[in-house]
């Protein structure tokens, strides 16, 4: 945590190191659009569907960032990376973990960092869903760190990665967190949306099953550490 200058300092160092190897997880170009171009201290809120984003990130935003990552489904050499660069650990299934994790990642705010958070616990691996449902951790954090929530969407297609950054949404304590996180969650869906639009029009009976069975099977070997059966226990049930 960045609780003094210096390991925020070697932080900003090792994540330049974390970058580089990170991009071996990102197969095709990379699309940003990132027009406002926000720098300013943030949660930074993404959707999930596989091993890639997190790198993808790294790359749109291109500067330090601390991540909230769980305890499971990790690779060492991941591990160690994120250490290097700034990492908040959580063991989804505990709530005592979950109280560690948000008591760090206040220190953190307070301090001047900024956050990557996944606020759909999980990966997306659904056919339907532009985003699974989020818990309300993260519109709580923000109003009470009085930090903004950047929302970024990504969408994977063919040999192109679309990487969004949307404007910043201020929370507050006047909003209730319901409304709050469904506003959070309307803004990267409509953004996941938007960049579907750009990939080319087509219908759902359009899409064989097949296809994307094969599509999740790439992600799934591609980390073979993910469990699938227990990531399916951290999808959230409002």
């Amino acid at each position: 945590m960045p609780v003094n200058k210096l390991s925020h300092k070697l932080h900003q160092v090792c994540f330049l190191f974390v970058k580089l190897l990170s991009k071996k997880y990102i197969h095709g170009e990379l699309v940003i659009d990132n027009q406002l171009k926000y720098e300013g201290q943030a949660i930074y809120a993404v959707n999930h569907t596989n091993v890639s984003d997190i790198p993808v990130v790294f790359h749109t935003l291109n500067k330090q960032i601390y991540v909230l990552a769980g305890t499971k489904s990790q690779k060492l050499i991941d591990s160690i990376g994120f250490m290097l660069s700034g990492v908040i650990w959580v063991d989804r299934q505990s709530a005592q973990s979950r109280k560690k994790s948000t008591d760090k990642i206040y220190k953190i705010l307070k301090s001047g960092g900024s956050v990557m958070w996944f606020p759909e616990g999980t990966w997306n691996l659904t056919e339907n869903l532009l985003m699974l449902q989020m818990r309300w951790g993260i519109v709580k954090m923000a109003a009470k760190a009085n930090v903004p929530i950047v929302p970024i969407s990504i969408h994977y297609i063919g040999e192109k990665i679309y990487s969004t950054v949307g404007a910043p949404l201020i929370i507050t304590f006047d909003e209730e967190p319901i409304t709050a996180i469904t506003r959070l969650r309307d803004s990267i869906a409509s953004m996941k949306y938007k960049q579907m639009e750009v990939c080319g029009v087509y219908t759902r009976r359009d899409v064989e099953k097949k296809d994307f069975d094969t599509l999740i099977k790439v992600s799934l070997d591609e980390y073979p550490t993910f469990n699938r059966k227990y990531e399916e226990t951290c999808v959230f049930k409002c």
